[in-house]
């Protein structure tokens, strides 16, 4: 364990007692502790090298007091200082982070930075399985091994700001042994998990750390979908299911042997509680209402109720909707290679309109992530071929990140900070 112990003179009255020591089996976390004259309300600055250019939150109004600084690469020297709400800032305090250990995948960025965190699975089929975090500069800032034997498609922050929450399934989707969501802590310590039949490959969190999942349904040999709440207590609840809005009957298609709707993606909207899901075996994303369980639109495949002008879409994956535009990742509408298409998209006029595309040399197979950056940028998850690229509207190559041969790149979540707003 590396340790430093700081005592700290000549500082404001209200802060004392600062220390910091660096986790031991998560080195890139350093731990701050300080004590105050008065109760009062406090967070840490901090940053690489000489830079205050981050921050923790601000804790409760107490005495003693604690924060983790998040986010930080391995080997690295930092710096922070204590602020008060009310004014008061200690001297500031210096720090290095240890090493981590070298049983995770490697990650190597070429050209301009990622724009923000990623939080990001990463495994190999039959093999290794894990979760990462990586910064801008596509350096491991966090890393959890997940030794089940599954593997892992999506990982998040945990609405609680303890750490991260991940799914732990079968790629095949339909195997009957133990399945489970997962929650770890900032310390690496896995903190409890929760058993989930037949688990699907995405999943989504509300603000109260209730899980909503993708679950394979079965009804008279057809496989479905169903969506499943997990409540922060571990109750679980049936809140949708495919038969609630389609029959097999009116949408079979040429793939029933490999399921009905294969449902490969989610997004869950707070502020209205829609979900938008990716039906593959349709060819379909559709938008579910949460209270009511409706359908209010479907674009593209077979239950299509929106109207495409252009390309249209075979075997999606993810998407990224902003309140203009559909982003789609396409697996299969050219054959042999994946691409990324882009509709200007208004689901109340009934019409999506091609208006970008990005294709890709190879084909993905399975999983592929999309998401459109603040600055008009696309992040790319090419997931089988264990590469992100960072592509510009003129179709450029900004940055790209790879890790080792043979590792299989999840469902990307993208964060400006780790910190959970509380």
């Amino acid at each position: 364990m590396t340790a430093f112990v700081l005592l700290v003179f000549g500082c404001a009255p209200a802060i004392e007692n600062v220390e910091v020591r660096v986790l031991d089996d998560m080195p890139t976390i350093a731990e701050v502790t300080w004590t105050t004259a008065r109760e009062v309300t406090a967070q840490v600055r901090f940053g690489s090298g000489s830079a205050l250019d981050r921050m923790t939150p601000y804790g409760a109004a107490t005495t003693e007091h604690q924060a983790l600084l998040l986010g930080l690469p391995a080997t690295t020297p930092a710096s922070f200082q204590v602020v008060t709400a009310d004014g008061d800032e200690s001297e500031v305090h210096e720090v290095e982070t240890g090493t981590l250990p070298d049983d995770f995948p490697s990650f190597a960025l070429d050209g301009t930075d990622l724009g923000q965190f990623m939080v990001t699975p990463v495994f190999e089929p039959g093999g290794f399985a894990g979760v990462a975090i990586l910064d801008s500069s596509g350096r491991l800032v966090w890393q959890h091994v997940d030794e089940r034997g599954l593997f892992v498609s999506r990982a998040v922050l945990a609405a609680d700001g303890s750490g991260v929450v991940y799914n732990a399934s079968e790629l095949a989707g339909n195997d009957e042994n133990t399945q489970e969501l997962v929650w770890v802590s900032w310390e690496g310590t896995e903190v409890r998990s929760e058993v989930v039949t037949l688990l699907g490959h995405d999943f989504v969190q509300k603000a109260d750390g209730t899980l909503v999942t993708l679950v394979h349904e079965e009804r008279d040999t057809v496989a479905g979908t169903k969506l499943v709440e997990i409540a922060p207590d571990g109750t679980q609840t049936d809140t949708w299911s495919a038969w609630d809005c389609f029959e097999p009957e009116e949408t079979s298609h040429d793939e029933m042997e490999m399921g009905w709707t294969w449902a490969n993606a989610l997004d869950h909207d707070d502020s209205t509680d829609v979900y938008t899901l990716s039906l593959r075996n349709f060819g379909s994303i559709v938008s579910v209402d949460g209270a009511s369980g409706a359908c209010d639109w479907a674009l593209g495949g077979l239950v299509g109720t929106v109207d495409i002008i252009g390309d249209t879409f075979e075997h999606q994956h993810q998407f990224a909707r902003t309140d203009e535009t559909m982003v789609v990742f396409d697996n299969d509408g050219e054959g042999t290679r994946s691409r990324v298409i882009e509709y200007a998209f208004d689901p109340t006029t009934g019409t999506a309109e091609q208006v970008w595309s990005y294709t890709f040399p190879l084909w993905n197979v399975v999983l592929g992530d999309v998401h459109r950056l603040d600055d008009g940028d696309t992040l790319v998850v090419w997931s089988v071929h264990g590469r992100v690229d960072r592509i510009t509207p003129q179709g450029e190559v900004a940055a790209k990140l790879v890790t080792e041969e043979d590792m299989v790149i999840g469902f990307v979540a993208l964060e400006n900070d780790l910190y959970v707003p509380q």
